[in-house]
C-alpha cells in the first residue's frame, strides 16, 4: 500500500504543539491532556489504522480495509489519503481478475497532484505486467536523489529488475534506498524479492514466519517456488507452482500460468562478489532483527513470567475494587501502597506490595501494555530468572528514589506511590542495555535503530511526566530506567 507524503503530518504536529503551548498559558491543568488526546486522534489513530489497512489487504479483507481507509481519510484528509479507498478497491478488482477496472481507478489518481500520483503510476505498470515500460519510465524520470523520496516507485522498480533477471542492479538499488523503503514499511517486501530471485529460500521462509507473517499462503508459495527454482531446485519449484493453479486469486493464477509457460528464473544467478556480499549481509541483518526486534523470535516466544505478573496485577486490582475501589486511598493503603512516611515507620514491605497496585483502570491498562511489550522482550533476551531479578530490583530502585526525594518535592504534602511503572521502566532500561551491547559488540544495525527509537520514547515520556504527571513520577520512572539499564549491562542478555 503506497504511503502518502509528510507535509500534512508536519502540519498536524504543529497544531498539537500549538494547542499545548496555548493551553499551558490559558488552562495549564488540562493542556497536556488536550494535546495528548489531539495527538492520539489525529496522529496515532490514523497511523495505527494505516497499518491495520495494510494487514487486511495482505489477508484480502477488502471491504474492511476500504471502510477503515475512509475513516482514516476523515481524520487525516491531507497528503492524498482521500485516494486510499479507491486504491484498496483497485487491489480487490485485481484479485478478481479485473485488471482494466483496477487500472482505470489508478489511472484517475495518477494525473492528480497527490503525493501518491507517481506511486499510482508505478502500480499501473505493475498491474499490466509492463516491466520493461516501468524500467524505462523510472530510468528516464528519476535520478537517485529523486528516487529516495519515492519508496513505492523503488519497490516496483525492484520487481521490474527482478523480472528481467538483473540481480546486481536489484541489490544496488536496494542498498541505495534501504532507509526510504524501511520508512515506508516496504523493506521486508523488497527483501522478499531479493531473497527469492537470488535463490535463497531459507531466509525467505524466515521472513514469512516473522515480519511477513500476514502474507497470504498462495503468495508465499509463489515466492518460495521462485526461490527454489533460482537455487537450482527446479523440480520442487515447479511442483509448488502446479499446486497453485487452483488458487482462487485470479491475479495469482495468471502469474502462475505465465511462470509455468515461460522460462524459469536462472538457476544460481551469476553475481559479482560485491552483490553476494550484500546478500549475505541482508541475511545477517534478518538474524539480528529476529534477536533485537519484537517482530522476530521474541514475538513468537511464550512469556509465561510476563503473563503471570500481569495476571497478579489484574488480581490485585480486582481485590481493590471489591474492597471499595482502586481509587480509594484507604483501600490502597490497606493493601500496601507506598507513602512518604513508610521509611520512617519501617514498612519496607510496602515497596514490593505497591508494585502490584494501580490507581484506576486506565493506570492498570497503560502499565499492562508496557509490561506486555517490554516484559516479553526482556524475558526472551535475559531469561526468566534474570528478568525476575531485573523487574523487582529496578522497581525497588525506583521506589527508593521516589521516597528519598518526596520530602524535597512535596514539602508538607503527602502522597501515595502505586503501580508497576518503575518495574516497566526497568524493563525499558534493560532492553536498552541489550540493544547497546548488540550495537557495540556486533555492529547490529537493527539494534542501533531500535535503541534510537527507545531513547526517543524515554525523552517523550520524561517530558510528559514533568508537564502532565508529577515530579515524583519523573523521579520514579527515571530511577527505574537507569537502574534497569545498569542491571541489564551487569546481568547481560543471553547469546551476547
Amino acid at each position: 500500500m503506497p504511503r502518502a507524503g509528510r507535509g500534512g503530518w508536519i502540519a498536524v504536529h504543529v497544531l498539537v504543539l500549538a494547542v499545548l503551548w496555548i493551553g499551558a498559558w490559558w488552562k495549564p491543568d488540562v493542556a497536556g491532556y488536550a494535546a495528548a488526546g489531539l495527538w492520539a486522534l489525529l496522529v496515532l489513530v490514523p497511523q495505527l489504522g494505516d497499518r491495520l489497512v495494510a494487514r487486511w489487504i495482505a489477508r484480502q479483507r477488502w471491504a474492511a480495509a476500504r471502510r477503515l481507509s475512509v475513516a482514516i481519510a476523515v481524520l487525516h484528509p491531507l497528503d492524498g489519503w482521500t485516494d486510499r479507498p479507491a486504491l484498496v478497491r483497485a487491489y480487490e478488482l485485481l484479485e478478481r481478475g479485473d485488471v482494466e477496472g483496477a487500472a482505470a481507478l489508478v489511472e484517475r489518481r495518477r494525473s492528480s497532484k497527490s503525493p501518491l500520483a507517481r506511486a499510482a503510476q508505478a502500480q499501473l505498470y505493475g498491474m499490466r505486467r509492463d516491466w520493461a515500460g516501468l524500467r524505462a519510465w523510472v530510468d528516464s524520470s528519476f535520478d537517485d536523489d529523486a528516487l529516495r523520496n519515492e519508496p513505492v516507485v523503488v519497490f516496483h522498480y525492484l520487481r521490474a529488475l527482478a523480472e528481467s533477471g538483473d540481480l546486481g542492479a536489484m541489490v544496488t538499488v536496494y542498498v541505495r534506498h534501504e532507509r526510504p523503503l524501511a520508512a515506508a514499511r516496504l523493506r521486508d517486501s523488497a527483501r522478499m524479492l531479493l531473497f527469492a530471485w537470488s535463490g535463497r529460500p531459507a531466509p525467505l521462509r524466515r521472513l514469512f514466519e516473522g515480519p511477513l507473517a500476514d502474507t497470504p499462503p498462495a503468495v508465499r508459495e509463489y515466492w518460495l517456488a521462485t526461490a527454489e527454482e533460482a537455487s537450482g531446485d527446479l523440480a520442487r519449484g515447479r511442483l509448488r507452482l502446479e499446486a497453485l493453479r487452483g488458487t482462487g486469486d485470479a491475479m495469482m493464477r495468471a502469474a502462475v500460468e505465465r511462470r509455468l509457460a515461460g522460462p524459469a528464473p536462472e538457476p544460481r544467478p551469476i553475481a559479482s562478489p560485491a552483490t553476494l556480499d550484500w546478500l549475505d549481509r541482508m541475511e545477517r541483518s534478518l538474524d539480528e532483527e529476529e534477536r533485537f526486534d519484537l517482530r522476530g523470535e521474541a514475538a513468537r516466544s511464550r512469556p509465561w513470567l510476563t503473563w503471570t505478573i500481569l495476571a497478579a496485577n489484574a488480581a490485585m486490582f480486582a481485590v481493590a475494587e471489591i474492597q471499595g475501589g482502586s481509587d480509594d486511598v484507604e483501600v490502597l493503603l490497606g493493601l500496601g501502597a507506598l507513602h512518604d512516611r513508610a521509611a520512617g515507620l519501617g514498612q519496607w514491605w510496602r515497596i514490593p506490595a505497591s508494585m502490584f497496585l494501580h490507581f484506576g483502570l486506565a493506570h492498570l491498562a497503560m502499565n499492562g501494555v508496557g509490561l506486555l511489550y517490554f516484559g516479553r522482550y526482556v524475558e526472551y533476551a535475559y531469561g526468566r530468572l534474570r528478568f525476575l531479578a531485573l523487574y523487582f530490583l529496578a522497581g525497588t530502585a525506583a521506589a527508593l528514589a521516589a521516597l528519598a526525594l518526596m520530602p524535597a518535592i512535596l514539602g508538607d504534602e503527602h502522597a501515595l506511590l502505586v503501580g508497576a511503572s518503575g518495574c516497566i521502566f526497568g524493563a525499558i532500561g534493560a532492553t536498552g542495555a541489550a540493544l547497546a551491547l548488540g550495537w557495540r559488540r556486533e555492529g547490529a544495525e537493527a539494534a542501533r535503530r531500535r535503541l534510537v527509537s527507545l531513547a526517543t520514547l524515554a525523552v517523550v515520556q520524561s517530558v510528559f511526566d514533568l508537564f502532565v504527571l508529577s515530579s515524583v513520577s519523573f523521579v520514579a520512572h527515571t530511577g527505574g530506567l537507569v537502574s534497569g539499564f545498569l542491571l541489564g549491562l551487569l546481568l547481560r542478555p543471553r547469546n551476547r
